[in-house]
């Protein structure tokens, strides 16, 4: 059995609509960020932010990975 759920937070924005329904996130489109023989991460905007998807290959699992605002990168 899959369990799906939002933050209730996002309940009422453009995230919701993107991220609120398991299906929705395993059929995304984004620029490919990274990617192995497991996995791939997608970089998905929405409401003027950027968000990474990572979905594991032949599972046909995604997961939400987390969001970085406007341009910013992460440290290395």
């Amino acid at each position: 059995m899959i369990r799906w759920s939002l933050n209730p937070e996002y309940a009422a924005s453009v995230v919701a609509t993107i991220f609120g329904d398991i299906d929705r996130v395993c059929s995304l489109q984004g620029d490919l960020i990274a990617h192995d023989s497991l996995s791939r991460v997608l970089r998905v905007s929405a409401g003027g932010r950027r968000y990474c998807v990572k979905r594991y290959s032949g599972t046909n699992r995604a997961f939400f990975c987390g969001s970085r605002v406007g341009g910013a990168r992460p440290r290395r």
